[in-house]
């Protein structure tokens, strides 16, 4: 696991996280890696593949496969009504991208990309890498958005023969003190991971030179904002929260024992609608993995993703970290 990620959550240890998975602390149920943490603009000369409005058409209707690794049926059949499947797509000799979805809040644009590899190069990195870096920037005038973007790997390990592998890949718009302007455009450039799945150095053979594609602009979430009687905030949209509490980093094994023994690290919640039904992070489809939001030592609070879409006009409370989020 990469060591940047076990600071980022709020680990400073990689033991500490295994430890505190056993005792039922700590839950991500989708393998987060962090990017490089230089962003470079793109060469304009940069290979994308055009497609044609039928083409287009033809991908979003694949697409809806794709992006139910990521999201139940439900929330998938919002997603194509409000226009949020995608159908743009870049290719070089090795790899074809193909952008299933896009979404985004307040907090998070979320992108599915489905990987079709075209030789076996590009299989044998699939099998041994599976995951992917990406540079960002905003697309008018080539400004890098430094430490944004995380990848995720999809549900499904890829194995030799398959036809494609799905991902996920997320740019947070508050990140410590970084900001990033979802109106504006943004583009991404893909490029090889460092390291294997063995966290070894890969043969940096340029597979994805050329891959590169501009995020284009989605219906914004419905949210709304939740506050503790202590005064702490928690942001809702229909796939996931933002909790403005404390993510604290454990600098031994003594102090990480007893933030545990404190519950710091219990991230349990509990959704209660105004019909008086209540979803929790145990319930199918509500728990997609969390992130801390750190960032050169500036806490910003903890990150939950969902699999579906609830209706945040339904949401009496939300209660996280020992707190009842209400509205005003």
């Amino acid at each position: 696991m990469n060591n940047k990620i076990l600071d980022i959550i709020g680990l400073a240890d990689e033991k500490y996280l295994h430890e505190a998975q056993g005792e039922g602390q700590i839950k991500q149920t989708k393998h987060r890696r962090k990017i490089s943490a230089k962003f470079v603009a793109v060469a304009a000369a940069a290979a994308v593949m055009t497609v044609t409005a039928g083409a287009v058409a033809v991908a979003k209707l694949s697409n809806k496969e794709g992006v139910r690794e990521f999201y139940d049926s439900s929330a998938v059949s919002k997603m194509e009504s409000r226009g949020m499947l995608s159908g743009k797509t870049s290719e070089n000799e090795h790899f074809r991208f193909n952008m299933q979805s896009v979404i985004k809040d307040d907090y998070v644009c979320s992108c599915i990309f489905a990987v079709e590899p075209l030789d076996e190069k590009a299989q044998d990195y699939l099998e041994k890498v599976m995951g992917f870096d990406a540079d960002a920037f905003y697309a008018d005038n080539n400004e890098a958005l430094y430490m944004s973007a995380l990848t995720s790997w999809g549900w499904k390990e890829y194995k030799k023969g398959d036809k494609s592998l799905n991902f996920e890949l997320d740019i947070t718009a508050h990140y410590g003190k970084r900001n990033v302007d979802f109106s504006r455009p943004i583009r991404l450039e893909f490029k090889q991971a460092e390291n294997d799945l063995n966290n070894k150095p890969y043969k940096d053979e340029k597979l994805l030179d050329g891959i590169v594609l501009d995020i284009p602009q989605a219906q914004k979430l419905k949210d709304v904002k939740l506050y503790s009687d202590d005064g702490k905030e928690l942001y809702l949209s229909e796939t996931g929260f933002v909790a403005l509490v404390s993510m604290p980093i454990a600098k031994s094994e003594a102090e990480h024992k007893m933030l545990v023994e404190k519950g710091e690290y219990d991230l349990d919640f509990k959704i209660k609608f105004k019909d008086g039904t209540v979803k929790t992070n145990w319930d199918e489809n509500m728990e997609a993995g969390g992130l801390g939001l750190m960032l050169d030592d500036t806490d910003v609070g903890f990150r939950q993703a969902f699999r579906t879409m609830v209706d945040v006009d339904k949401v009496e409370s939300v209660t996280f970290k020992n707190r009842e989020f209400k509205r005003k």
